[in-house]
């Protein structure tokens, strides 16, 4: 452990694998809530239901007392006494009047810059073709709700940066979805940033319930096809339960960040993207992996002199005890073990930082040499902040205007490929059984006889 005790260094790489690196598999079904939490809800409830028996009742709710459930659990869960759902123009007129100048015009510099990015990123995806009788369409997916978290928060990056790959893919019908304060108010920045990144309509509802109302739809809200967004835990059991009748981008855990420095590195900087990790919630996890133990401690140093600058420095150090700094016997190994994390977010503070970029594998996103900041891809970089968490980047991507396409396969035979295709189809047809499938293609291969 360094001096401070804010965060503890591992200089034996199987300690820190076992301890720090090693995801444990967590299961939404029986994940269990802090006891405070806990006893709130079986307060509320007046019975103990485990969070995944809540969100299940909370649905059910929904599907069948439409507005009236959402409006009961904003009141019973927010403190809101909903009168309306639908966030009406007055409301949105308000927010722009009550923020600065300076800050709509930040959100509308962050928007634009979202928008090109993707727009780029539009010229790179599926392509259509067709060829020899067999093709792809690529299509939108027509009607996406996003989920707006955060209540008492602004955080209008979060809903930019999910909203827009879906506009820019092609999809049609946006609609939002926010949690509101105890007065029923929806956060002015979300709506201003709803607003400028094209959401049509925003409606007011937290949690579970929100997430079943897009997927069920209301008298006041309509049903989606997909529903996008990071939340909190009850988002996401939400989300689970709900795929099949629409679909989800992902299922968001914590927030992540491992930095890898060497003996060059700005500890200072170093210093600074853990803390900045460490600053989203309690359950936020940063990690450092280095080469070098001087570096390590003085990036524990910067740590312990610059915690106090900052106002959430409780959830800093909350945070500080999920994470880690790890020794290891060289940058190589530092990139081997990040790949075995898989994190959200992988900064490179070593020289020569592109030499490394083809040996990472698992990553949400990678932040190139110091003078990157990752916190530049969480607003103005142009890429998504929506990224895989919880070891998933092993197998998933940042949101992306891919996740609001589809594709469409298409067969058009000429009746020589049916000629050259038939008989083998129907043969294979035989093999399995299927005897009206062979019928299907042999009355075509009879008729093409005759």
């Amino acid at each position: 452990m360094s001096n401070n005790n804010y965060i503890k260094i591992y200089k034996n790489i199987d300690t820190a694998k076992k301890n720090l690196l090693k995801r444990n598999a967590i299961s939404l079904f029986d994940y269990k809530l802090p006891p405070i939490i806990q006893k709130r809800n079986d307060g509320l409830f007046k019975r103990n239901l485990s969070p995944y028996a809540l969100v299940n009742k909370i649905i059910k709710e929904v599907i069948k007392d439409g507005d009236s459930a959402i409006k009961k659990y904003s009141k019973l869960l927010d403190g809101a006494d909903l009168t309306s759902l639908k966030v009406t123009k007055k409301e949105i007129d308000d927010a722009f009047n009550t923020v600065s100048d300076d800050d709509i015009n930040s959100i509308k510099f962050m928007t634009q810059r979202i928008k090109n990015y993707h727009e780029i990123q539009l010229t790179h995806s599926n392509r259509e073709f067709f060829q020899n009788g067999f093709g792809i369409k690529v299509v939108p997916i027509d009607n996406i709700g996003i989920y707006m978290t955060g209540a008492l928060t602004a955080l209008p990056s979060s809903i930019i940066h999910t909203a827009i790959p879906a506009i820019i893919a092609g999809s049609k019908n946006i609609v939002g979805i926010s949690p509101t304060d105890e007065n029923g108010n929806v956060n002015p920045y979300k709506l201003i940033a709803a607003k400028f990144a094209g959401i049509e309509h925003v409606y007011k509802g937290s949690g579970a319930q929100a997430i079943a109302a897009l997927a069920y739809g209301t008298e006041s809200i309509p049903k989606v096809d997909k529903i996008a967004g990071p939340g909190n835990i009850f988002v996401s059991m939400a989300k689970q339960q709900v795929f099949g009748n629409v679909g989800i981008d992902a299922l968001y855990g914590p927030t992540e960040t491992l930095v890898i420095a060497d003996k060059y590195a700005n500890p200072d900087i170093c210093a600074a993207d853990i803390l900045h990790a460490a600053e989203h919630d309690s359950l936020a996890i940063p990690i450092l992996i280095t080469d070098d133990l001087n570096i390590a401690l003085s990036i524990s140093d910067s740590i312990s002199k610059n915690i106090d600058n900052f106002s959430r420095k409780d959830t800093i150090q909350m945070s500080l005890k999920n994470g880690g700094i790890v020794i290891s016997k060289n940058i190589y190994e530092a990139v081997e073990l990040s790949n075995i994390f898989a994190p959200e977010h992988l900064c490179l503070s070593i020289r020569n930082p592109n030499k490394f970029i083809s040996l990472i594998k698992n990553a949400g996103g990678i932040f190139v040499g110091e003078g990157t900041p990752e916190v530049i891809g969480d607003y103005t970089g142009g890429i998504s902040h929506v990224m895989p968490t919880g070891g998933t980047a092993k197998y998933a991507s940042p949101l992306s205007i891919y996740d609001f396409q589809k594709i469409i396969s298409i067969a058009d035979i000429s009746a020589i490929d049916l000629r050259q295709l038939g008989p083998q189809a129907s043969r294979i047809a035989m093999i399995e059984g299927l005897s009206a499938h062979a019928n299907s293609i042999d009355i075509r291969l009879n008729i093409l006889n005759e």
